[in-house]
């Protein structure tokens, strides 16, 4: 809780992120009004659900929750996302709604938000226009939540992958 205290909003950052294993979901979802952090809620559960049930993993055993998707898809009526969380590595899965995705290790343009999640766009733009400022390609954005997503304010770490 104290480094969620200190956390600076707003600002823009550069750092750099070793490579992840999520474990996880695909999702395609409306993005109208709420319906978007409703299926962001509602697969956080079943992502967590099945680490911890069906995997018998405790909380200590995997990371923060990533939900990965393309930049330039917040404008548009349904939106692909990947809702995962990082694990040490690969084992066998029983369930087919769940796979595995690699985030390659790589230097990050992010932002630190807190407040609605359909607020975020302005912190996504940042991100994008600095990209195009300093001539830098971009990959997949990637939303980190710090708190678990809710429909109140969510307090996440918004990165975008960031080369030339």
């Amino acid at each position: 809780e104290s480094q969620l205290a200190s956390i600076k909003y707003d600002s823009l950052m550069v750092g750099n992120e070793g490579s992840k294993i999520l474990l996880g979901v695909n999702v395609s979802a409306s993005n109208k009004k709420d319906a978007l952090i409703g299926s962001i809620i509602m697969n956080h559960n079943k992502v967590y659900n099945y680490l911890t049930t069906d995997l018998g993993k405790r909380d200590d055993e995997f990371g923060l929750p990533i939900l990965t998707t393309d930049p330039v898809n917040f404008k548009d009526k349904e939106v692909s996302y990947f809702y995962g969380m990082p694990v040490t590595k690969k084992v066998g899965l029983s369930d087919n709604n769940f796979s595995f995705k690699t985030i390659n290790a790589s230097k990050y343009y992010y932002i630190y938000y807190k407040g609605k999640y359909g607020g975020r766009q302005t912190a996504i733009q940042q991100l994008m226009q600095k990209a195009k400022k300093d001539t830098m390609r971009s990959g997949e954005l990637q939303q980190w939540f710090l708190e678990p997503p809710s429909e109140g304010d969510v307090v996440m770490k918004i990165m975008l992958p960031v080369y030339r």
